[in-house]
């Protein structure tokens, strides 16, 4: 791991982190969880932020102790051995020709809506954001979290000035919620616990970042702090959001949901907010997917290293920058995207199965920190392992894409070391 240069500091883990979790379910989630439960929807809000603090803690801990490229995978070589650490490391890589794409092309369209752009030219908006992702990074870690941390900056802003916007229509805001009758029936507790399913997605990222961790500077002071500021940024911000779309009703049918942004700047600013959207929402997709894709180079790089894959990922330019493990990401991320706009792919429903990835991740990142941890943190990374355990499970169908890579995973595994045993023989 000493290839890779430390060259991350506190503001720069931030703003990486930041725009992830913010990344684009901020544009959708606020409202998609009022449609489920209502008013109740703050309640899954603050329960599944006080989930996320033992799974930020666990997640917090792991990083610090065991810096490394592989992220998850290599919590769980340490916590389980190398069998698991290989189908953890294909897991999330299955999540590389999935989400990504839809991302990108979530953001395009945002943009491609501001200047009225058809199908061909979203495209080629998207083959555009791929290459500046790509450029940005040849440029190192220290370059893309500067931008990252900018760009964060300004999205942040842009919602302060949305909370600050409807709090001057509506100053009796958090009033309204402050007393509430809960009616426990078994309705009202499915949806908020619907809504918490969906809410979840507001703080994936965090299994992102851990491959980044051996690349702070000062990894057992900053990776902690730039964790849990995160954490409290975004968690504060989608609170808060969450609010003024109940104040003002800004949800309740697919269309508003997907939208609910447009609506309320509509009403606060006019139809000129059609190009805020469109800027907060490009850049918003265009931050989270590069830090995806940092991690999957990271990780196709530790693979390499560890010998589960070929030592040409493995390899580094001057710069520190793991090149080889880079290009193939994006190759598989265009791919993906040419595909969509040659045979119409229905990204949507690719969606659905990388969440129950996701959720995987973090399940197997909070067992191995019950295994690795002792004391208060295992604690903490038990009540975070019955949690995501709650999430997985609640999933359904939507975990057998990520039980289907674990097999195939597994079957790879058994049929390499057999390969190397034979040559062995041979040899």
């Amino acid at each position: 791991m000493s290839n890779l240069k430390k060259t991350l500091n506190l503001y720069q883990g931030i703003g990486i982190l930041v725009s992830t979790l913010l990344g684009s379910s901020i544009f959708i989630i606020p409202a998609v969880a009022a449609t489920i439960a209502g008013v109740y929807s703050i309640i899954a809000w603050v329960v599944t932020i006080l989930f996320m603090i033992p799974i930020a803690f666990t997640f917090s801990n792991l990083g610090s102790f065991y810096p490394h490229a592989g992220g998850t995978a290599f919590f769980v070589k340490q916590a389980l051995g190398d069998c698991f650490e290989n189908f953890t490391s294909w897991l999330y890589l299955a999540v590389m020709p999935i989400g990504p794409p839809v991302v990108i092309i979530t953001g395009a369209n945002y943009i491609g809506a501001v200047v009225q752009a058809n199908d061909m030219e979203v495209f080629f908006i998207c083959v555009g954001m791929v290459v500046a992702m790509f450029l940005m990074n040849l440029m190192g870690l220290k370059f893309a979290g500067s931008i990252q941390s900018i760009i964060s900056i300004i999205i942040v802003g842009i919602l302060l000035g949305i909370i600050v916007l409807a709090l001057g229509k509506q100053s009796e805001l958090f009033f309204d919620f402050v007393n509430f009758n809960i009616t426990a029936n078994a309705d009202t507790m499915l949806n908020i616990s619907r809504a918490i399913t969906i809410v979840f997605w507001c703080f994936v990222g965090l299994e992102a970042i851990v491959h980044l961790s051996s690349e702070f500077k000062d990894i057992k002071k900053d990776f902690p702090k730039t964790i849990f500021i995160s954490m409290a940024i975004v968690g504060g911000l989608c609170v808060l959001i969450s609010l003024i779309v109940l104040k003002y009703k800004a949800y309740g049918t697919e269309q508003i949901d997907a939208n609910y942004m447009v609506f309320l700047l509509k009403y606060l600013l006019g139809n000129s907010s059609v190009i805020f959207i469109g800027i907060i929402g490009f850049f918003s997709c265009f931050t989270t997917v590069n830090l995806y894709i940092l991690s999957f180079s990271r990780m196709i790089y530790s693979m390499g290293e560890s010998g589960i894959i070929s030592s040409f990922f493995s390899k580094v330019t001057n710069r520190g920058i793991p090149l080889n493990a880079l290009i193939p990401c994006y190759l598989c991320v265009l791919a993906t995207i040419v595909l969509k706009y040659s045979v119409g792919i229905k990204l949507e429903s690719l969606i659905l199965y990388a969440n129950g990835i996701f959720v995987a991740l973090y399940l197997l990142a909070s067992i191995s920190g019950v295994i690795l941890l002792s004391g208060i943190k295992r604690f903490l990374a038990i009540t975070s392992t019955i949690f995501c355990m709650f999430i997985y499970f609640s999933l359904g169908y939507q975990i057998l894409y990520s039980l289907v890579i674990i097999i195939l995973a597994f079957f790879y595994d058994a049929t390499r070391k057999k390969y190397k045993a034979v040559n062995l023989v041979d040899d």
